[in-house]
């Protein structure tokens, strides 16, 4: 509404439409997309000679690890609390460590969650 966003004012139910909106569906869709382009990749870098990588290789290869690691456990819940706190100025650590809460308390409660989630085998 104050920014004149109608994107924004969609996802959050401030414009007149035919269903209800909600935004942490959007945000976790998108989150589920970039994971998935980022765990599909397959790098060209050998572990044996991580001591002479750059920089941007370091990056390139934590980031393809951590994908593989968090594919497939995204949910809305995951992203929820993130997006709540985001407007009160949640910093770049708290929000990795909200996610990362809540992906360890999936792993805990279901070892296997890529296995057993609704979403993913169509059963309930």
């Amino acid at each position: 509404a104050l920014g004149s966003d109608r994107v924004g004012g969609k996802a959050v139910n401030l414009c007149n439409e035919n269903e209800p909106q909600d935004v942490y569906i959007g945000v976790m869709e998108e989150v589920i997309r970039r994971v998935a382009e980022e765990a599909s990749k397959e790098l060209d870098l050998d572990e044996s000679t991580s001591e002479n990588w750059t920089k941007a290789d370091r990056t390139a290869w934590k980031n393809n690890k951590a994908a593989k690691l968090v594919n497939g456990l995204i949910d809305r819940g995951v992203v929820k609390r993130t997006v709540m706190t985001s407007v009160y100025g949640v910093t770049y650590i708290g929000a990795r460590t909200q996610i990362q809460e809540k992906i360890e308390e999936k792993v805990r409660t279901d070892p296997f969650p890529m296995f057993t989630n609704k979403s993913v085998t169509g059963k309930s």
